[in-house]
């Protein structure tokens, strides 16, 4: 009997463990996403979602969403490092409209650029700040 009582609280203790590292791995995903939303800077906030997207225990749904927002925060973030010289576009050399394009329209029009996110993601308000954006620069 003291044998399997032992080995339930053993196990009882390593849920609890588990549990407790769920926890700080939420708390860590959460405030990531909360100091990327707040940036202030673009690199900053690109830079902190790289970090996200680092994390190896990443929920699928999650690290799907990150893979769809990404490349968009770090076209607007980095896109001057990257100019391709094209002198038919405009002022900023093709910055913005290089990657924006007509992709960008009204959900109405056709597909919806950048991919829209699930309703429930933590990630959708990032992502409808930078929907938001595309539509007023277009």
């Amino acid at each position: 009997m003291k044998r399997t009582t032992t080995s339930a609280w053993i196990l009882l203790a390593l849920a609890c463990a588990a549990s407790a590292g769920a926890g700080e791995r939420e708390t860590r995903i959460g405030a990531l996403i909360g100091q990327a939303g707040n940036a202030y800077d673009e690199k900053d906030r690109c830079r902190l979602l790289g970090e996200l997207a680092a994390l190896p225990d990443l929920d699928a749904t999650l690290r799907a969403d990150l893979a769809e927002l990404l490349p968009v925060v770090d076209q607007w973030a980095n896109g001057k490092e990257h100019v391709v010289v094209d002198t038919t576009r405009a002022a900023e050399n093709g910055y913005l409209c290089r990657f924006i394009g007509n992709k960008v329209r009204p959900e109405s029009e056709g597909p919806v650029y950048p991919p829209s996110l699930s309703e429930g993601s933590p990630l959708r308000p990032i992502w409808c700040f930078y929907r938001g954006r595309m539509l007023i620069w277009r």
